[in-house]
């Protein structure tokens, strides 16, 4: 346990940017021969549970958003995956919401052949946002919830290079979400 709590401690104080972008670069200089391979992609994300509880204004659900990953898969049977999500949320004139996620998945085939694929999916997520409101004395804030992430994910052939992607997962940390993202993969190598 004190590990995981100083895991924890390390990521809120690094910027979660810079870890998403250390993580992507080393991906990004494995070797990539053989079975190895290099995919990015990117898609729109829908997410529950995501909603704001700063006074009055707990109804702000950025839930949809636009998604962007790379994955490095060593074998056929295992991946990493590094991620993040920006959400779009519908908030009156003066207030300013932004809100981030960022992930570090592992990925373990349950099921393969040449054009489908279905995987296990287990990781770090992080979700991040900064609320303002110009007609609140109230200060500004912003908030981390480091947690980690569960669930399925699933990938369609559509040529040899580009693929369809889908996954279902469950971020539990201070703001449990259900997310769905949808989008395409393309492999590099």
């Amino acid at each position: 346990m004190p590990n995981f709590v100083g895991l924890i401690i390390i990521i809120e104080n690094y910027s979660m940017n810079k870890i998403i972008f250390i993580s992507l670069l080393l991906i990004s200089f494995i070797s990539l021969n053989g079975q190895h391979q290099f995919k990015t992609g990117g898609g729109l994300n829908f997410a529950t549970g995501v909603n704001v509880d700063y006074d009055e204004h707990d109804k702000l659900n950025p839930g949809f958003g636009l998604n962007l990953w790379a994955c490095y898969e060593p074998t056929d049977n295992f991946g990493f995956e590094a991620g993040i999500i920006k959400y779009l949320p519908t908030t009156p004139p003066t207030t300013s919401l932004s809100l981030y996620a960022y992930y570090l998945d592992l990925h373990f085939t349950l099921f393969h052949n040449r054009i489908d694929k279905i995987y296990a999916i287990a990781g770090f997520y992080n979700s991040h946002y900064t609320f303002k409101d110009s007609d609140f004395a109230y200060d500004d804030y912003e908030r981390s919830y480091p947690g980690v992430n569960l669930g399925v994910g699933a990938s369609k052939s559509i040529t040899t290079k580009l693929d369809a992607i889908a996954k279902a997962k469950l971020a539990i940390s201070g703001r449990t979400q259900f997310i769905l993202q949808a989008g395409i993969s393309y492999t590099i190598n």
